[in-house]
């Protein structure tokens, strides 16, 4: 049976291999991903600290990174991310499983034979998945942070339904960056007044009202390395502490203190979400603005396609087309549409109203069909 230091070593090849196979415009991204790889392998002692850093800047300056102390810092700081040496400081976990850390470890596919299959967990069924990143883009003024309060109450309460779509009963906390506490209340009691709630039942429904503040989660470096801000590590902490079964997060544009073009740093924001929707089991909602590009193309994203592609599910709320003979009407519809999901069906969409102040599932008129 190999060693834990020749684990290690084999680790530290593979990812310089794979680092090697990457395109010049994504070498820093890859090399941050072959250091975050072999970082845990580094702390449990597995493979020396000097041997794995002179590999990967050589591997990563051979792919495309421009200088060598770039590599090395971009290494430096992934390591001290990286998860650490399991406790215990066992090696090797079960049926020669090496560990990389409680809950990552390096499986032999034929252990999972005869084990029964986890079934997916939903947050919303077929539309947002739990324990990973949705994100949700809308037009402006079309009333996305509306219907994400709406998800939440239908969330926080017994048996709710979301635009007549199933939702699991969580606990929620959310982040509204562009309304302060007079608007959330507004809206709340004409969402509980639509569907008959008592928001007195609301205990799991927690509300963070942030409109004017200093609301960065994550900024980056010159040379494009993400680091949580000082509210960015406080957020984190009250999520995981908090036991949420779903996060929203309102808006990205003030959350994400980014280049919002770069692949490099928005695939860190969004693998920073998908780390604390790990942790804590819960659907992540990001709700965003599409670009000018984005509305008129119909597929709703703004920036570099890393914000899609990193998370595993994409909505976008839009009005549809407006006919001229009933403008006023249709002014008051709005087309929820999945873009994409990954662990469901594809493209679909719902037909909403707004009525007193909430949305509600519309029958579509027959010129729709």
């Amino acid at each position: 049976m190999p060693t834990p230091t020749t684990r290690g070593e084999a680790a530290l090849k593979d990812a310089c291999f794979r680092l090697l196979q990457a395109e010049v415009e994504e070498a820093e991204e890859a090399l941050g991903v072959a250091a975050w790889k072999v970082g845990p392998y580094v702390h449990a002692g597995m493979v020396e600290d000097e041997l794995a850093v002179r590999l990967l800047v050589a591997a990563g300056v051979t792919a495309g990174v421009s200088e060598d102390f770039v590599a090395r810092r971009i290494i430096e700081l992934t390591f001290q991310r990286a998860t650490r040496s399991p406790d215990g400081g066992g090696a090797d976990g079960p049926h020669g499983a090496a560990l990389t850390s409680p809950g990552r470890r390096l499986h032999t596919a034929s252990d999972w034979a005869g084990l029964a299959v986890p079934e997916r967990v939903w947050t919303v069924h077929g539309w947002i998945p739990a324990a990973t990143t949705t994100v949700f883009y809308g037009d402006g003024g079309t009333g996305k942070s509306l219907l994400a309060q709406q998800l939440a109450v239908a969330a926080a309460t017994d048996g709710g339904s979301w635009m007549g779509l199933s939702v699991r009963r969580s606990a929620v906390l959310g982040l509204f960056c562009e309304e302060d506490a007079a608007e959330m209340m507004r809206r709340q009691a004409a969402i509980c007044a639509r569907a008959g709630i008592d928001a007195r039942g609301l205990e799991d429904l927690r509300i963070m009202c942030a409109a004017g503040e200093a609301n960065l989660l994550m900024t980056f470096d010159a040379r494009g390395v993400g680091e949580l801000t000082a509210f960015g590590h406080e957020w984190f902490a009250l999520a995981e502490a908090g036991e949420p079964g779903m996060i929203i997060i309102d808006t990205a544009a003030d959350t994400f203190g980014g280049n919002e073009n770069s692949r490099l740093e928005v695939r860190q924001f969004i693998s920073a979400l998908n780390a604390l929707a790990l942790k804590t089991g819960a659907a992540v909602i990001l709700l965003a603005h599409p670009s000018i590009g984005g509305m008129t193309n119909g597929r709703g994203h703004s920036g570099s396609t890393a914000w899609t592609n990193g998370a595993r599910s994409h909505l976008y709320l839009s009005r549809p087309e407006v006919d001229e003979d009933d403008g006023e009407a249709e002014a008051d519809l709005r087309l929820l549409a999945r873009r994409k999901a990954n662990y469901g069906p594809g493209h679909d969409s719902l037909r909403l109203v707004w009525r007193g102040g909430a949305f509600a599932l519309e029958r579509p008129p027959a010129r729709w069909s």
